[in-house]
């Protein structure tokens, strides 16, 4: 995901963002290929204290599994621990929580709802750069045709780096599936993300 905001000073600021996403599904046919999804969109930060955000997005088919689309969204979050404390402390508490919902599509219109909390420690590890290890619950609902679930734990490891203005986020999660309709197993999750 990339994430551009024009006037970050501003009381309620706009937001271009930028995101690929694709999905495993194992059974050895192109996977990431086929799933593959690209979305712009134009947002607007409602509630900066909690980065409360709506999106339009336009969805875009790269893989021939994923669809072409209008989508509107609705995500925000809020967390702490992010960095040192100031005390001279290399190690820190971090916790965080995250939301989000969605309609997709004009015509034939999926929802989508999904969450995820996480706790645990932050770490410096450079200048400009620290770690996050963490214990993590998500969950998601949607309905495509069908309604379905899923509610997952694990361990995640997270790696944050400062490059001038651009903020570089790497998550690596390990989903332990705790309910899942239909049922699935146990997941990792890759998540790359740039902020300027």
């Amino acid at each position: 995901m990339a994430r551009y905001v024009p006037d970050p000073l501003a009381s309620q600021p706009p937001v271009f963002i930028g995101r690929l996403l694709t999905a495993y599904r194992g059974d050895g046919t192109s996977p990431l290929l086929d799933t593959a999804q690209a979305t712009l969109g134009l947002g607007w930060i409602f509630a900066p204290p909690v980065q409360g955000t709506l999106v339009a997005e336009r969805w875009v088919r790269v893989g021939r599994l994923a669809r072409n689309s209008w989508a509107l969204r609705a995500y925000g979050g809020y967390g702490e621990g992010y960095g040192p404390a100031g005390d001279g402390s290399i190690r820190w508490l971090h916790w965080s929580a995250f939301g989000e919902a969605a309609i997709v599509g004009l015509r034939r219109r999926d929802l989508f709802a999904g969450g995820e909390l996480r706790a645990g420690y932050g770490r410096l590890i450079g200048p400009n750069a620290r770690a996050t290890f963490t214990a993590a619950l998500w969950g998601l609902a949607q309905h495509d045709g069908r309604p379905s679930h899923r509610l997952e734990a694990g361990p995640s490891l997270g790696l944050e780096a400062d490059l001038g203005q651009t903020a570089l986020h790497l998550r690596l999660d390990y989903r332990i599936a705790v309910s899942a309709e239909p049922a699935s197993g146990n997941s990792l999750a890759l998540t790359l993300a740039a902020g300027f």
